[in-house]
């Protein structure tokens, strides 16, 4: 089993597959062949099951019942500050940069506010809307998971709620209206899912290794008859094209990657003290490494012949450009806390809520 030299209470395989979600979810924004960018579509439902995992353990660590709406305070201001702090600088880099070159600012107010909603059309932040649906849920399925004393009936439960909004998306986008279905695609439909998925986290570390095998292999075979049954008929078998709002199709391929990699994870002990600080590193940073590669994205595209440089070397380079700044970032910001002017106050609590988190 990886373990970690450095906190041996925790378990670094989540660390470890939360980088790999995140190194996905960045390679899917690099002009990169087909294959590599469908084969790399786990990386949601990786990070949601991660999600699960982790909310658990925090639960569990705080020995005494939160309040629904306390903790859903609490994580929306965990997500929607930096979102939003970064969207600021973004929009205020890129008019800096028009300002430079004299060319016109490329967006709208309406534009700009769009994105604040969490719209996604400019900076991919639509999983952050997801994460704020699911946290929604997130109390509510703890207290049902903790009255039951075994997890066949959590996971019935899981199951049918998941058929039920299968069965609900068929009929309003046979039957609905367009107005009805896009506004359902953007709250219920993304945040019922999800939630199963973050359920089946919040209960994975007790499951035994058979029951995981069984449920990844079930898993696979769905997807595999999916697509059999697609190809036939002629259908796109592009797990892409039922990602939004997630699908049977799109997600028996997520879960199925990311329980075989949990899986495999166990079999892979990391020693190196460094290595394992660089994973518990990305993986603790990796909202704001997210948010950074928007920036080194749009740096990308305005390089001149840039259609020429190979997808893997602006691949590394956003990568690491983004990792890097997120490092000093955070020990710019360490700094300032920890100076006298700041050490205590709501100063001190906004500037870790924002940039630490």
């Amino acid at each position: 089993m990886i373990d970690s030299q450095t906190n041996k209470s925790r378990d670094l395989r989540i660390d470890v597959l939360k980088v790999i979600g995140l190194l996905g979810i960045v390679l899917a924004h690099i002009e990169t062949n087909d294959f590599i960018f469908h084969l790399r579509n786990f990386d949601v439902p990786l990070m949601i099951l991660c999600s699960g995992v982790l909310f658990y353990h925090s639960m569990e660590a705080r020995k005494k019942e939160t309040p629904n709406l306390v903790y859903l305070k609490q994580r929306v201001l965990r997500l929607l500050s930096p979102s939003w702090a970064f969207l600021f600088i973004y929009f205020m880099l890129v008019y800096a940069f028009c300002l430079m070159i004299k060319e016109p600012y490329q967006y709208t107010w309406i534009d700009i506010l769009q994105e604040f909603f969490l719209r996604s059309r400019i900076v991919g932040l639509w999983i952050i809307r997801v994460f704020i649906l699911v946290a929604i849920l997130a109390p509510v399925l703890y207290k049902f998971r903790m009255r039951l004393t075994t997890n066949f009936p959590f996971m019935t439960m899981l199951l049918i709620t998941y058929v039920l909004y299968e069965s609900l998306y068929y009929g309003l986008s046979v039957y609905g209206s367009g107005v009805s279905l896009k506004i359902m695609e953007k709250s219920l439909f993304e945040m019922i899912p999800y939630a199963c998925i973050f359920g089946l986290g919040m209960s994975l570390e007790s499951l035994n290794k058979s029951s995981i095998l069984t449920t990844a292999i079930s898993f696979f075979a769905v997807f595999i008859i999916l697509f059999g049954l697609y190809s036939y008929l002629g259908i796109s078998a592009s797990t892409q094209e039922y990602k939004y709002p997630p699908r049977l199709y799109y997600l028996s391929y997520g879960v199925a990657v990311s329980l075989s990699l949990y899986l495999l994870l166990d079999a892979i002990k990391i020693g190196n003290a460094f290595v394992v600080e660089v994973i518990y590193f990305i993986s603790s940073s990796s909202l704001w490494i997210y948010l950074w590669h928007w920036v080194f994205l749009y740096g990308i595209h305005i390089v001149p012949y840039s259609s020429r440089i190979s997808p893997f070397v602006q691949y590394i380079a956003v990568l690491s450009c983004s990792i890097l700044l997120t490092f000093v970032q955070k020990e710019i910001i360490s700094e300032l806390i920890d100076s006298p002017l700041i050490r205590e106050g709501r100063y001190a609590r906004m500037l870790s809520l924002v940039f630490l988190k």
